[in-house]
């Protein structure tokens, strides 16, 4: 169940006071801790009977590395048929998205509502995706809130903004498992404020206070070739604006069809990547 770290030398010795006892929880532990490196390595060998589908859940939620799921995540691994965990671990980086951006996942609720999560899988009380999707409805942001949180969503973390991104584009390009992580090198892709962080004269529409508040709005940001991002550094939108016109991804070329780049162009095409977060990442 639910223990925090101060409490785990406590709960153990409460647990493995005896012969037998101590012999079943250091059993236990071995079996575990091989499953342990398996969810922290995509590669690992036992994931070699599982889909593709499977390795590239792992991969994201090792990208966004949200501690109070890795109890949930082991629980899975070992416990859970191949075709339930692979739904599973899908599921999961929905969920996560959801606690992300709702900024929710180091709240008491959710941290003791996954650790429950894990506990019942343990147990047996939890063995398919259906069980595992009510258990954790009460902590899941329905479609609502988590388009409403997406709306002001900032991101100040590159690598997650381009997972975000990605994400996104390729569900507006209709990919069947647009969630997984299609391409994270940094010298073909790479991440672009259209409202810089240092304007250096030339976004007069904004106030130095509009710029804290903006510039990390997921709205404002886009992605961009690694070539055209160097070349375009803290140019006005007039300037920037060709480029974006002119990139392969979709939701960034989308920009350039602004007349201007102002707070009301960001809210409002962030709200459009709102609705297509829905679609994202579905539950």
């Amino acid at each position: 169940g639910f223990v925090r770290e101060t409490q785990v030398y406590d709960t153990v010795q409460n647990l493995a006071k005896a012969q037998q006892p101590v012999v079943t929880f250091a059993t236990q532990l071995e079996a575990l801790a091989n499953t342990y490196v398996a969810i922290h390595n995509s590669e690992h060998e036992k994931w070699n009977k599982y889909s593709d589908s499977t390795r590239r859940a792992l991969e994201v939620l090792n990208l966004f590395d949200i501690k109070p799921l890795r109890p949930l995540m082991l629980a899975i691994a070992q416990k859970f048929a191949d075709k339930e965990a692979e739904k599973a671990f899908q599921f999961l980086v929905s969920l996560s998205v959801r606690l992300m951006v709702a900024s929710s996942t180091r709240t008491g609720t959710v941290e003791e509502g996954l650790a429950d999560a894990a506990h019942e899988i343990y147990g047996g009380a939890i063995s398919d995706i259906a069980g595992l999707k009510a258990k954790l409805k009460p902590i899941t942001p329905p479609d609502g809130t988590f388009s409403a949180a997406f709306e002001s969503a900032t991101v100040s973390n590159r690598k997650l903004a381009r997972y975000y991104l990605r994400s996104m584009e390729l569900s507006a390009k209709d990919e069947a498992e647009p969630w997984h992580i299609p391409n994270d090198d940094r010298s073909a892709i790479n991440l672009e404020h259209v409202l810089p962080e240092k304007p250096e004269g030339n976004w007069p529409q904004f106030s130095d206070e509009q710029v804290k508040l903006y510039y990390k709005r997921v709205g404002n940001l886009c992605l961009m070739r690694a070539s055209d991002n160097c070349a375009a550094k803290s140019d006005g939108f007039p300037q920037k604006q060709p480029m974006f016109a002119a990139s392969p991804y979709l939701l960034t070329n989308q920009i350039a069809q602004s007349a201007d780049w102002t707070a009301g162009a960001i809210a409002a095409r962030q709200k459009a990547l709102a609705a297509l977060a829905v679609e994202t990442w579905p539950i």
